[in-house]
């Protein structure tokens, strides 16, 4: 089983900063920015360090995988921060992280708009009822939203009832459990390539084009097809909807707080 993916916000210290920073020397850029640095330096002591969806992120190791600049600006400072630490990511999750949040909000403001919508989706299945822009930022800027982006990169063909929101939702909360795998069979699929389809996707690419599925159903139906442990498998039998969904919402957890999500 994968480790689960959690978000906290922590104090961090500069004595702790300056321990994660020294015990992660292998993980970190060779050169990272004095200036941006000094930026975020600066804001911790004016007090206008603001507490946002961005922070650290450390793999199942807990190798820092995100997050140099602002524990430098912390150790700079000498003042510690309330900050948003994210742990339990694989270690291929870098790949996605290396897609920085500058490339991510640029794909999210281009005229494709799949990226917004499967950060929309996610999004409405923690239960965000009205979706706002933040929440599309705080997904987009994330792991999560790096994966997103890979599997746009890696096929960015629109097939109508292939390459919507709910499947790539799914398909990209499944690439922190197999990235080849799922790129392959992601590609596979949206082109129908079905020499390449593992029986299982083969099986989901049917049911597609054969079904008319709410957006819900058609996520949990994907979870299920690209899931490398069931690859071999020939049908997809959903028995437990809500189950797999809340699955799927586990191994994402969303940093923004309850009260600013409906209905909890």
């Amino acid at each position: 089983m994968s480790a689960q993916i959690m978000t906290q916000v922590e104090t961090v210290t500069p004595e702790l900063a300056a321990h994660w920073l020294q015990r992660n020397q292998h993980n970190v850029r060779k050169n990272p920015s004095r200036s941006r640095i000094e930026e975020l330096a600066r804001a911790i002591r004016s007090g206008n360090w603001v507490l946002t969806h961005q922070g650290l992120a450390f793999d199942e190791a807990g190798n820092l995988l995100d997050g140099q600049h602002r524990l430098a600006a912390i150790v700079l400072a000498g003042i510690p921060v309330l900050i948003n630490v994210t742990r339990g990511l694989p270690m291929e999750s870098s790949r996605a992280m290396d897609l920085g949040w500058t490339r991510a909000l640029q794909i999210v403001c281009s005229a494709d708009g799949s990226v917004v919508q499967a950060c929309a989706f996610l999004a409405r299945l923690h239960h965000v009822n009205h979706v706002q822009p933040y929440h599309v930022d705080a997904i987009a800027s994330s792991p999560v939203g790096g994966a997103i982006l890979r599997l746009r990169e890696v096929c960015n063909t629109r097939a109508k009832k292939r390459a919507v929101a709910p499947v790539l939702t799914a398909a990209a909360l499944r690439w922190f459990q197999g990235s080849a795998y799922v790129e392959q069979q992601w590609r596979a699929f949206v082109l129908l390539d079905y020499d390449t389809m593992s029986p299982l996707i083969k099986a989901f690419c049917k049911q597609v084009t054969d079904n008319q599925y709410g957006s819900n159903e058609l996520a949990a139906r994907a979870w299920m097809a690209f899931d490398p442990t069931r690859r071999d498998l020939t049908k997809i039998q959903l028995s437990d909807q809500a189950g797999q969904l809340a699955e799927m919402r586990s191994h994402y957890l969303p940093s923004w707080r309850a009260g600013e999500v409906d209905g909890q």
